[in-house]
């Protein structure tokens, strides 16, 4: 079973990573930035895999980690640059999760 949702994990990020890129981009304005949050976005969404429903939508459950990942991102470098309003965050977030693909 366990196998089974690895398949479909793999199958879902493979088809809907682009969406869920340019979900973070929107919320991480820097490329760099927003690259190493899709990287801990899949291996969150990896780890937790097994807590994946499939009967519901993958995109929107992917960015909910996402949008997780990027609040602890702007935590962790709230002194080394400029960033966003956390309710700047949210309300970005809270906008059309990912266009679709």
């Amino acid at each position: 079973m366990l196998r089974l949702q690895e398949q479909k994990l793999t199958d879902l990020l493979s088809l809907h990573g682009q969406a869920v890129f340019r979900y973070i981009v929107r919320l991480v304005p820097q490329l760099a930035d927003a690259e190493e949050v899709f990287q801990q976005t899949c291996l969150t969404a990896w780890k937790n895999r097994a807590q994946f429903d499939a009967s519901r939508e993958f995109i929107p459950w992917a960015c909910g980690i996402a949008r997780n990942i990027v609040r602890n991102f702007y935590r962790r470098h709230r002194r080394d640059r400029v960033q966003l309003d956390s309710d700047v965050i949210e309300q970005l977030a809270q906008q059309n999760p990912a266009p679709p693909t």
